[in-house]
């Protein structure tokens, strides 16, 4: 089991490994983007967040935006393959687009193909709701963009974004053979346990990795979200 790091814990680098290495967790690496560092705990690298697609577009009407998110994901692609992380998580972007936004970013994405293939990582798209964006906000329209960008791509799905579709994670997630990544959180971005509103124990198909991530509270509310999961799912 995974969990994005520097979004559950607001600590500094360091504490952050040694929590992770004590409750056998891997990692989704997020603002932690020193190699260096990984080596000195026995803590794995499993995914890497291009975190700055916050704010960046893949697409973006500017153009100079676009390449700015098109070259950070390259970057956490190379992260990545230092690291021995598989998988690299993006979104296309947050917020309201302007038209022509879904043919732009499926050019940053066919742009960024032949490097996941050089470097054997998979990119994975995070359909982020119609709550957060109109690029792409559902499950069924990300795995549609994955089969059209063929080898090197993969869907990530997240158990609140689900429910901001007023859809059920347990019901839709599994059926959909493209994820290979579950982020785990209840709605309102809570940690996952009891009363979240999501059957966990029934979200993850096989070989689809599981990762904690919701919004940064302090250690106990990871241990018992670890302790929860590991309940449920294991």
């Amino acid at each position: 089991m995974l969990c994005a790091a520097d979004r559950v814990v607001e600590l500094p680098a360091g504490r952050v490994l040694e929590l992770f290495e004590e409750l056998a967790l891997g990692i989704e690496l997020t603002h932690i983007r020193e190699p260096e560092l990984l080596e000195s705990y026995s803590v794995s690298a499993a995914s890497v967040q291009a975190y700055d697609l916050h704010w960046l577009s893949l697409g973006a009407e500017a153009r100079g935006e676009r390449k700015l998110a098109v070259r950070h994901v390259a970057e956490s692609m190379r992260l990545a393959s230092e690291t021995g992380a598989e998988y690299v998580v993006t979104v296309p972007g947050y917020g309201e687009h302007t038209a022509g936004a879904e043919e732009r970013c499926r050019r940053s994405y066919a742009e960024l193909q032949p490097l996941a293939v050089e470097l054997g990582v998979t990119v994975l798209i995070e359909p982020l709701s119609p709550k957060r964006s109109t690029l792409f906000p559902s499950l069924r329209q990300a795995a549609e963009l994955c089969r059209e960008l063929g080898e090197g791509f993969g869907v990530l799905a997240d158990t609140m974004h689900v429910l901001d579709c007023g859809e059920v994670p347990e019901a839709v997630i599994p059926p959909v053979e493209e994820v290979r990544e579950v982020h785990l959180r209840g709605a309102e971005d809570t940690p996952p346990g009891r009363g979240c509103g999501v059957d966990f124990g029934r979200v993850l198909s096989e070989d689809v990795l599981p990762c904690i991530e919701y919004s940064a509270r302090g250690e106990e509310e990871l241990r018992s979200a670890v302790s929860y999961l590991r309940s449920v799912l294991f």
